[in-house]
């Protein structure tokens, strides 16, 4: 075996494939909430074909940058490789805009349903409808 195999894993092959993940779920979130890629570009202090660089993993993703995209796009930082690791995550696939958006609002709401689990009777479901139960009993 030679010398150069047995540290290949110090490394930075995986790099691409980091930056072609936060691509990825940069454009989830952004589909999710609807948003332009000119206004999150605006909004991060870069250009729209910068961002869309990054979306399609052809450019790579500075420190400050995925603070930018926590901050902008609310992403969680676990997601963006700033804190520890989730149990079970596995790295999104391209997909079309459709189901890419449909899984950055799944994202969005169990991120809002985490942070908001503690507080019973808080859920937009729930609102609805007690809302319904007190028209209809006139409470």
């Amino acid at each position: 075996m030679d010398g150069t195999s047995e540290v290949a894993w110090l490394g930075r092959s995986d790099r691409r494939g980091t930056d072609r993940h936060v691509g990825l779920l940069v454009r989830e979130y952004r589909l999710a909430r609807g948003l332009k890629q000119a206004a999150v570009a605006r909004d991060l202090g870069i250009t729209q074909q910068f961002l869309s660089q990054v979306e399609t993993g052809v450019r790579n993703v500075t420190l400050d940058q995925r603070h930018g995209f926590m901050r902008v796009l609310g992403i969680p930082a676990e997601e963006l490789g700033l804190a520890g690791r989730r149990r079970g995550g596995h790295a999104p696939q391209e997909t079309t805009a459709a189901v890419a958006a449909s899984r950055g609002r799944w994202r969005v709401q169990r991120q809002w349903l985490n942070q908001h689990r503690a507080e019973p009777g808080n859920t937009p479901l729930l609102k609805a409808s007690r809302s319904r139960h007190q028209r209809s009993t006139g409470c």
